[in-house]
This record gives structure tokens, sequence and C-alpha cells, in this order.
């Protein structure tokens, strides 16, 4: 009996201990937020906007952002672009969909 407190106990423990590492809501809001601002400013599109959610990684944040092109003689065509958002130097780079270098 004594062993299963122990077990039980070690258990609640370290699902303490693994929370304590866990990043708090406000602090993904703030990160949301900073991607999408930078990855809307970076692609210099009209009317910008996130389509779909965003892709977490390690060091990075994936995004997709629509909208259209600025230049008159594009003719508002529409425009999807990648951005790719660095936690840690809190910068964005952007690529067209599809383009290759």
């Amino acid at each position: 009996m004594k062993a299963t407190y122990w077990i039980f106990g070690g258990l609640v423990l370290a699902g303490a201990a693994g929370l304590a590492y866990a990043s708090s809501p406000d602090a993904w809001s703030d990160l949301d937020k900073a991607v999408r601002e930078a990855c809307i400013e970076r692609s210099d599109l009209k009317d910008a906007q996130i389509e779909g959610g965003l892709t977490d990684f390690e060091g990075h944040v994936v995004a997709t952002v629509k909208g259209t092109w600025k230049p008159d003689h594009m003719k508002g065509a529409s425009a999807t672009f990648m951005c790719l958002y660095d936690k840690r130097a809190k910068t964005a780079e952007t690529s067209e969909a599809g383009q290759f270098p």
C-alpha cells in the first residue's frame, strides 16, 4: 500500500515539475500576435491576412499570408506568401508560395 502512495506521489510531482516549464497562455498569445504582425508587414501585400493557423516549430513559426499585390501593373492580382518567423531574432522572412529562387 505504501508503495502505491509513493508511486502516485512521484507521478504527481513529476507532472507538476513539467507544468513549471510550460508557457503561459499570455506568452502564446504574445507570440501569435508578434508572428501575425511581422509576417503581414514583411509580405508588403495590400489587405494582407494570415490564412489558416500558425505552425510552430522549436525555433520558428510558419504562416501563410494572403493578399493582393500593391503595384498598379499587377492590377490587384492575389498573392500567397509563406512566412518564416524566427522566434529568437524576432524577424520574419517571406517568399511567394510555390516560387523557387
